[in-house]
């Protein structure tokens, strides 16, 4: 792993939490999948927060997209957070950043497709953490 990039993480109720920093290379990204390998929880989501990083190698993206189909993690389950994560993320994963309002947008389908969808909760899903205030109805949560 590069000295110059660091990875913390944590588990809540199910996902797995991954705050990144520094240098995003190679050596790098392979330790982050060897991270999903080893502590991602079956039937979770994984968030990688993105904030940190400060410069991206350009392979980063093809090597990620290689490599997730041998760590079993489903690209569905996979977030990327903040406006790097457009940068990074492998093809069928999910990209969301936060709106100047301070409300969040969530990017579906791959990198290349750069199409929003507002979050719209029925107050229903299992993993809702706003239980439908404020956020309309009839809609569901990702």
């Amino acid at each position: 792993m590069s000295r110059d990039f660091q990875m913390q993480f944590r588990h809540s109720e199910g996902n797995l939490h991954i705050r990144t920093s520094g240098k995003l290379d190679v050596d790098a990204a392979r330790e982050l999948l060897k991270l999903f390998v080893s502590e991602y929880r079956h039937g979770g989501r994984i968030f990688v927060d993105t904030a940190g990083l400060e410069d991206i190698h350009p392979a980063v993206r093809g090597l990620l997209d290689s490599g997730l189909p041998e760590s079993s993690v489903a690209p569905s389950s996979l977030y990327f957070k903040g406006e790097k994560g457009f940068q990074i993320a492998p093809a069928g994963c999910r990209v969301i950043v936060m709106a100047r309002d301070g409300k969040e947008k969530r990017k579906t389908g791959t990198p290349r497709g750069r199409r929003f969808s507002r979050h719209v909760c029925c107050g229903k899903c299992a993993h809702c953490t706003c239980h439908g205030q404020g956020h309309g109805e009839g809609g569901h949560c990702d």
